[in-house]
């Protein structure tokens, strides 16, 4: 060996035929089994993806995409569509147009979904906007709470006999057929709700009382009957109203206040 001004370079390692004391002998050259081999691509050639497990992904990808269980499918199906699209662009069969077709299936569930949950805002705030006039007198069908029910309100429920209040009641214009009409509200007292004997007799005596001055006739006399809605205990804290109802034979048109009927 020489340098590259042509003057010998002496080996680095020790003279020929001598080993430094104490240390095994020195060794020149590569160790067995170096340099390692490859194989053919280089040494971090990564293995190919095998083509039918991502059409197998594609394939539940799609499945779940069409079935709409309770929206859990629809983030499993995206999930998987996007790992086949995350694949290699090989040219194999990888399912790639069935991952998209997922992602466009789930979209379209989800606008279906939003779209389902405006219409059933919008249906259920029409039903609880009950219009009335100046007068105060009903104008549009519509549910109404206990507490919102007033006299000269009609109500398209049947009302044949006393029952609790429900969550909400029907209410249409009285020009409408309807199976009952309120003509008094009744304030229970106390802080307590009160026994169910004590809330029948207070509302025999009270709607009895005022069915005369409302329709023009005794009770006695009348062919409507009288029926009333009372509060539950559930809802004592915002209602405490008896409401009292005349009840035609049939259903009627128009008011029955000073019917005479």
């Amino acid at each position: 060996m020489s340098d590259p001004y042509g003057q010998p370079v002496q080996p680095s390692g020790p003279p020929t035929g001598q080993q430094p004391s104490g240390t095994p002998p020195y060794t020149y050259g590569y160790p067995p089994g170096y340099p390692p081999t490859y194989p053919p691509g280089g040494p971090y050639q990564r293995p190919t993806p095998d083509p039918s497990s991502s059409r197998s992904k594609a394939i539940w990808a799609l499945v779940l995409a069409i079935l709409p269980l309770c929206g859990v499918s629809w983030i499993v199906s995206l999930v998987l569509a996007i790992m086949v699209l995350s694949g290699p662009r090989d040219g194999q069969p990888r399912g790639r147009g069935m991952a998209w077709a997922s992602i466009v299936i789930v979209v379209l569930w989800v606008i279906a979904a939003i779209v389902g949950v405006i219409v059933a805002i919008g249906f259920a705030v029409s039903n609880y906007s009950v219009e009335r006039d100046a007068d105060g007198q009903v104008t549009s069908r519509g549910d109404l709470f206990p507490e919102e029910l007033r006299v000269g309100d009609c109500l398209d429920e049947d009302v044949p006999t006393p029952d609790e209040t429900d969550w909400t009641e029907t209410v249409v214009p009285c020009d409408d057929p309807h199976s009952g009409q309120i003509y008094l509200l009744v304030e229970l007292d106390g802080s307590q709700y009160p026994s169910l004997a004590t809330i029948r007799e207070t509302a025999d005596a009270r709607c009895a009382d005022g069915f005369e001055s409302w329709v023009g006739v005794p009770v006695e006399s009348s062919e409507l009957t009288v029926s009333y809605l009372y509060p539950d205990e559930d809802n004592w804290g915002y209602d405490r109203e008896i409401k009292c109802i005349a009840v035609p034979p049939t259903e009627a048109t128009g008011t029955l206040e000073g019917s005479g009927r």
